[in-house]
């Protein structure tokens, strides 16, 4: 059987690149568990803590910074049919299936690959139109790479280590 390696970017985390990349000749299933979780489950997580901040911040955290307001007119009309949502919130539906595994969340954890998301359709926030600046539901800073998905690469490679020299 033909792997490949695995393939990411997490800026200042070297050392875990060169660990996973020697590593990863020998892995050719990352959705396997290891210590009880998969890599895939780890980034899963890492993937709802970012997303909690990036909506609790209104995009502060993300890597293009918060989300522009809401143009006046729709934040009027917004205010009187969704009371108290935040930006990129109107029923909660996208947002829940983003910070959790929420009705439309996706989680398709296959051998090499990874889909995290949301079936929900927003698409329209992402891409700027008209007067609508771009709003990125999900939107991973350098930051959150380092601490979130670095954390669990980290995590993983440790496990997976430790399970070796166990056998």
């Amino acid at each position: 059987m033909t792997t490949q390696p695995l393939s990411y970017s997490i800026n200042g985390v070297e050392q875990v690149r060169l660990a996973v990349t020697r590593v990863s000749a020998a892995v050719s299933d990352f959705s396997e568990k290891v210590g009880g979780r998969s890599l895939w489950d780890r980034w899963h997580e890492a993937f709802f803590e970012s997303e909690r901040e990036l909506f609790a911040s209104e995009g502060g955290t993300g890597r293009s910074g918060k989300w522009e307001p809401l143009s006046p007119n729709y934040a009027d009309w917004k205010r009187s049919h969704y009371p108290g949502a935040l930006t990129l919130v109107a029923s909660g539906a996208m947002k829940e299936s983003l910070i959790g595994a929420a009705a439309g969340h996706v989680f398709i954890a296959e051998k090499q690959t990874l889909h995290i998301g949301t079936e929900i359709l927003a698409g329209y926030h992402w891409q700027p139109s008209g007067n609508r600046p771009a709003r990125r539901a999900v939107d991973i800073s350098d930051e959150q790479e380092r601490q979130f998905f670095g954390r669990a690469l980290v995590s993983w490679a440790h496990d997976l280590r430790k399970e070796a020299w166990d056998t």
